[in-house]
């Protein structure tokens, strides 16, 4: 395509799905309304993270990263920009489904995911890719999906834990608690009671957590020491 073909495909397209690299320039001719997705990897996300933010500004278009696996035996090192430039990304299978799974929610709305495994893909890749509202909306929804669903539960809970929604939270933890009896899920809701000054749980749960799991309980004190003298404060001022 030339440049002008470019530009106008760009300005014209709903959705563009496009590797890191030049062709990210043409952001700045998206409509408002057009929805970018880039394809990194650690090494772009390291060293060229802003490179295309401006475009994207200038625009005003939707521009959303995820992070793939590079295209090399070391996965893991950050490559010598120098010596191998910058290095392609490599997609499983399961992560171009991942990828779909997105953009028809991301383009459809609420899209109709009818297995548990499909769904938990795609509010894990929406959770990964700091998504947490998109997270809540799947979620709230399809509610009957959270019933004797610890993995959705916990997303949902995480989700609005991270955006400020500590009631919520605070309620989805507890019911994660009350139906696995997860020592994590009682330290959660001992933090958010806490945020919300719900003195009554965090001194009740506190002490479930030191009857029933003290090795969690003696993590959380080490941890966390003023949480302890906090308690125990609060504890003498209500007796």
């Amino acid at each position: 395509l030339s440049p002008l073909e470019q530009i106008a495909v760009m300005n014209q397209a709903e959705y563009v799905v496009l590797a890191h690299g030049a062709g990210l320039a043409n952001m700045a001719f998206a409509s408002p309304n057009t929805k970018i997705l880039e394809i990194g990897t650690i090494q772009t996300l390291k060293l060229r993270w802003s490179d295309f933010w401006p475009h994207a500004t200038v625009s005003g278009c939707h521009y959303t990263k995820v992070i793939a696996d590079m295209d090399r035996e070391d996965k893991t090192s950050l490559p010598n920009f120098a010596s191998e430039s910058i290095v392609a990304s490599m997609l499983s299978m399961q992560a171009i489904q991942s990828i779909v799974d997105f953009i028809r929610y991301d383009l459809y709305s609420i899209a109709d995911f009818e297995h548990s495994d499909r769904l938990i893909s795609l509010c894990q890749f929406l959770f990964n890719c700091g998504q947490f509202r998109k997270v809540v909306d799947v979620l709230d929804a399809k509610e009957t999906d959270l019933r004797g669903n610890p993995e959705l539960l916990r997303l949902f809970a995480d989700a609005h834990r991270l955006l400020g929604s500590y009631q919520s939270a605070f309620q989805a933890f507890q019911d994660l608690y009350n139906a696995y009896k997860n020592p994590n899920d009682l330290r959660q809701t001992i933090h958010l009671a806490k945020r919300l000054g719900d003195l009554n749980h965090v001194i009740v749960a506190m002490r479930e957590l030191e009857t029933n799991f003290p090795s969690n309980y003696s993590a959380l004190m080490s941890s966390h020491p003023h949480l302890a003298k906090w308690a125990t404060s609060v504890a003498v001022g209500i007796s």
